[in-house]
């Protein structure tokens, strides 16, 4: 089965250097072919987020975006088909529909790595780079995936409303029904940090 995407104009990897989450397109179009009388057809709908580890390291809204749109690209290059990559200075969210190609924990392992490898080498953070251990995946349902691109779509809007990620990474444990520890998470930093934003 061969699956060809097209969509219109929008973001890109080459866009400006903002915040800009990079978002699938509404008008993208699917144009699938088979030459098989039967097939397989699955849609598996996940939300990964993951953190930074340093204060001094956070993601400056001036190349923040460009982090976005290279793990648009990655994910895509996977296989993964990516609706949405956003996030706010300490934490990245990405919403896709995974392929089963590879173990979660080794897409997750090498998204992280390689993006981490992307910062530093092109010297975006004047601090060394690198993601906390660990991440949080949840998965989505197909009805309720719009609103949750959009919320991905909104991070900046939603954090610069002093929605602190602590409170919306425990939210979401909490409404998935995780059990989870507190000193088991996520170390936080507070999304205003000075220290982390020169």
């Amino acid at each position: 089965m061969k699956l060809q995407y097209f969509k219109s104009s929008g973001a890109n990897s080459t866009q400006k250097e903002t915040d800009t989450p990079f978002v699938r397109p509404d008008s993208a179009i699917f144009n699938i072919n088979s030459d098989c009388m039967a097939n397989t057809y699955k849609k598996v709908y996940l939300h990964l987020v993951f953190a930074v580890k340093n204060r001094q390291a956070l993601l400056h809204k001036d190349w923040r975006g460009r982090l976005f749109g290279y793990l648009f690209e990655s994910m895509n290059k996977r296989g993964n088909f990516t609706y949405a990559v956003g996030g706010y200075t300490d934490h990245v969210h990405i919403v896709f529909d995974y392929n089963g190609k590879e173990l979660i924990e080794d897409l997750v392992r090498e998204i992280k790595k390689s993006s981490n490898h992307f910062i530093n080498e092109n010297n975006l953070c004047p601090y060394k780079f690198e993601w906390q251990a660990g991440y949080g995946l949840f998965s989505e349902n197909h009805r309720s995936i719009s609103m949750i691109i959009n919320y991905v779509k909104n991070q900046e809007a939603h954090h610069s409303m002093k929605n602190k990620f602590k409170e919306e990474y425990i939210k979401m444990l909490q409404d998935y029904e995780i059990d989870f520890k507190e000193e088991y998470i996520f170390e936080f930093w507070d999304e205003t940090d000075e220290v982390g934003l020169r």
